[in-house]
């Protein structure tokens, strides 16, 4: 297996799919978090709501999807970015959060303070209250 070759077998566990009733386990169990969509620009307006899990849990996130995610991301200080479907750099993303837990810790506590402050649901809700409230006067 290629994370034997990589020497990374003790730190990545391939889990194949699992029922969504396992996935707050499977965040809290882990070291970082990958959010990889394939190389396209369809993709560069979405957003995962794997980022809010992965930030929620304080983990830091591997981003392998470009655009609006990516912004996020990083302006969160949550993650490392790699360019979607590049080996490389998703393998210098696992051995740079592999060898720096206090970069997994600053990434994971960044991250979840400003999942926080932007986009709880409450002020999310509050905020379009205040919109469409405006829009009727």
């Amino acid at each position: 297996m290629k994370a034997n070759e990589l020497d990374l077998a003790d730190w990545i566990t391939f889990t194949g799919r699992q029922d969504k009733d396992m996935v707050v386990d499977l965040i809290a169990s882990s070291d970082a978090c990958l959010v990889h969509l394939k190389k396209s620009d369809l993709f560069k307006t979405v957003i995962p709501s794997k980022i809010f899990e992965a930030a929620g849990m304080e983990k830091p996130i591997i981003m392998g999807v470009d655009g609006d995610a990516r912004a996020i991301v990083e302006k969160a200080g949550a993650g490392l970015f790699m360019e979607p479907e590049n080996t490389e750099e998703l393998l210098k993303a696992i051995k740079t959060l592999k060898e720096d837990p206090k970069l997994r810790t600053k990434m994971g506590t960044d991250g979840n303070l400003y999942i926080k402050k932007h986009f709880d649901r409450e002020n999310l809700a509050e905020n379009y209250m205040k919109i469409c409230k405006k829009v009727l006067n």
